[in-house]
């Protein structure tokens, strides 16, 4: 089992949020989640590597996992506790969001 607790550190409300396959819903600029249980979380090169979604005032924001498209150094863990925050980043003139791990 895997948890991780999220916290939205990236400046804004960000409504509909959905982090790999769980809707987390709305969180607050800030909040955190509570502990959110996957069986597996992937990485990429020691970076959180699942899908993100949601918007920032009603606009949609970008993944920024597309663009880990190198397969070599992707892996997944099955057991483990993470912190995480959830960021933006600009890249291509547009606005992605992203997740660190602490």
């Amino acid at each position: 089992m895997v948890q991780v607790r999220i916290t939205n550190e990236t400046g804004f409300d960000v409504k509909g949020l959905k982090v790999g396959k769980k809707d987390i819903g709305n969180l607050k600029d800030r909040n955190r989640t509570g502990y959110l249980v996957y069986t597996e979380f992937h990485f990429d090169s020691g970076m959180p590597d699942e899908s993100i979604k949601g918007r920032i005032n009603r606009k949609s924001v970008g993944d920024y996992s597309e663009f880990y498209w190198c397969g070599t150094e992707k892996y997944y863990v099955t057991e483990g506790t993470f912190e995480m925050d959830l960021t933006l980043r600009d890249a291509d003139g547009k606005q992605y969001l992203r997740l660190l791990a602490r």
